[in-house]
């Protein structure tokens, strides 16, 4: 079965420029270092890391909605890094984004149904009626029967955010990129996020990749884990194998920033450089290692064990 969704050598490069005249100096900053990260259909896959670590870079350029620099975007075996926008367009019905901020996404001066109702009016599906209609249907299905007519300002957060993923799911699509979207909520409220997001997963069988930092959700919710680190992957396993056996001090370094449930269990915690993280890196011989790859100065993404996937020193 295809990958819903398929990035490979996925590279992006901004062009900084600072000063003026004799003065100005450009930089060029590498937000994605040949990232490879596959999302089968009807699963849950994390992209975790901190911030500034790439992971909404990753989001915006597998939508399109960032040019990459370099590497390959497959849609269920369909490569659309080059295409058109003309020829994109269909394609945009497959995927679909809830973003961080949900009062940034919504427009202040629409109501709640023609928001929902807008990727509708987008793409040329239906009457004006019919898409009112079933903007107010997704707006009962998220918990917001009878809010068609209120405005963004006079939501919560939380609120607001089931407006966003009403209007992104209405087009049915196959793939939903949700990039933090709990982060700015109490815990209550997130966990009724998290729920909704997983009955909705389950009754579309969408694949959603789910960007995040807060590892808690992400055990209960997603079937895989990859971890990014600087711009590049640095180690992708099943959920389960992430949290009890992670094999790059990087994704240890993040499971042990993770709170304490109860005070007994609180330790002393020492986040640790990039220098010191890299001089963790796992070394192993080529020998050990399925396809046998060639020595190399700079750690290489393998697969350590069966699924298990981090960047090592290859001897």
């Amino acid at each position: 079965m295809q990958p819903a969704l398929e990035l490979r050598t996925l590279c992006k490069t901004f062009t900084l420029r600072s000063g003026f005249g004799p003065f100005a100096r450009t930089e060029r900053l590498h937000a994605l270092v040949d990232v490879d990260l596959m999302l089968p259909p009807r699963s849950i896959v994390a992209l975790v890391g901190e911030s500034g670590s790439g992971k909404t870079t990753a989001g915006l350029v597998a939508l399109r909605l960032l040019e990459p620099s370099a590497g390959r975007i497959l849609i269920e075996g369909e490569d659309i890094t080059d295409l058109p926008p003309a020829r994109l367009r269909p394609f945009r019905r497959r995927m679909q984004v809830v973003f961080q901020d949900s009062y940034s996404a919504l427009d202040p001066m629409f109501t709640l149904a023609r928001s929902v109702a807008e990727p509708l009016r987008i793409h040329g599906i239906g009457t004006p009626r019919e898409q009112r209609e079933r903007a107010l249907d997704w707006l009962a299905r998220v918990g917001l029967a009878g809010y068609g007519n209120r405005y963004p300002h006079e939501l919560s957060g939380g609120q607001r955010q089931r407006v966003a993923i009403a209007r992104a799911l209405i087009l049915e699509p196959r793939i939903l990129i949700a990039d933090e979207p709990t982060s700015a909520l109490d815990v209550s409220v997130k966990a009724q996020i998290i729920n909704l997001l997983m009955d909705l997963q389950a009754e579309m069988g969408l694949a959603v990749l789910f960007i995040s930092h807060d590892l808690s959700v992400v055990r209960s919710l997603c079937d895989r884990v990859a971890v990014m680190w600087g711009g590049r992957i640095v180690e992708q396993a099943p959920t389960e194998a992430i949290f009890t056996r992670a094999l790059h001090p990087y994704t240890r370094t993040l499971l042990e920033a993770i709170p304490a449930a109860h005070p007994s269990e609180r330790r002393a915690r020492r986040f640790r450089d990039r220098a010191e993280i890299e001089a963790e890196i796992p070394r192993l011989p080529s020998a050990d290692l399925p396809g046998r790859p060639p020595p190399s100065a700079e750690p290489v993404l393998v697969e350590v064990e069966p699924g298990h996937l981090a960047r090592v020193l290859v001897t």
